[in-house]
């Protein structure tokens, strides 16, 4: 038995024969409701528990449209989900669906051909009625966690856009000093690229530093201590800024300075 998403082998060669009956088996014994449908949503499995659980027969069900079998899946999103699954992609969690009073909770998988063809999808449901919305808690967790990951994402682009975008030097330095992240302003100041910054000594960048009490407010943000200096002449050779050094903090861990240098002013005369 292979899977063809991965190229998994799942049974040796001279198993291969039992193949068919092992399917039987897991068919029989699966406590999940197991329905699998062609490229026309035409039911083309249907195995005891899916009997049982929507309380339709083997006979009357198969060869029968899905949309007979289940009305609810015509719905916008249920019917996305699985023509996702015609189109070879994998679920991303559990969905619900509401039958009358009755809840289930399903998933709909590809099944494929040796060479990677999609020629219909298998359907696992669950009963989540009486689950006292266990199901539905995972569901909607499952759905919480994709949209989290999707805007965490999403934040994490804008982010980088508006940083990139702005005029102002912004870097990133861990507790020896060293770039871990630096802007685009910054890199043209520098006249290097973010590659051959990374893991440079800062003051390679700014020698002016040395000596500068920027350099402890910056060991003071590795205790968790944030510092806004006015009209600095240390960072800019030509210049005065205001800057803002800030601890980056994640679960308690503070694993970087983020340095910010901004409203530039020419050099007093």
């Amino acid at each position: 038995m292979e899977n063809t998403n991965n190229k998994t082998i799942y049974g040796a060669p001279e198993f291969m024969f039992a193949l068919t009956d092992l399917c039987g088996l897991l068919l029989e014994a699966s406590d999940d409701a197991l329905l699998a449908i062609d490229s026309s949503y035409r039911v083309v499995l249907f195995s005891d528990s899916a009997e049982r659980l929507l309380q339709k027969t083997r006979g009357a069900v198969l060869g029968k449209s899905l949309f007979h079998l289940l009305p609810e899946v015509a719905a916008d999103g249920e019917l996305g989900a699985l023509g996702a699954a015609l189109r070879g992609e994998r679920p991303h969690g559990s969905r619900l669906l509401q039958q009358g009073r009755r809840k289930f909770s399903w998933r709909a998988f590809p099944m494929t051909d040796k060479f990677g063809s999609t020629h219909g999808a298998l359907c696992i449901l669950r009963d989540a009625s009486g689950a006292g919305g266990h199901e539905e808690r995972i569901a909607a967790l499952e759905q919480a966690v994709l949209e989290r990951d999707v805007l965490l994402g999403s934040r994490a682009r804008l982010a980088e856009i508006i940083i990139d975008a702005s005029k102002d030097l912004i870097l990133v330095v861990d507790k020896s000093l060293r770039f871990s992240a630096v802007n685009k302003a910054l890199q043209e100041y520098c006249g290097r690229t973010a590659a051959q910054l990374a893991g440079q000594s800062l003051l390679g960048c700014f020698p002016a530093l040395a000596g500068s009490p920027l350099l402890d407010h910056i060991g003071a943000a590795f205790e968790g201590k944030a510092a806004a200096l006015v009209a600095v002449p240390c960072i800019l050779n030509d210049g005065y800024c205001d800057i803002q050094v800030t601890p980056l903090d994640y679960s308690g861990h503070i694993y970087g300075a983020l340095v910010l240098a901004h409203s530039l002013r020419p050099a007093a005369h």
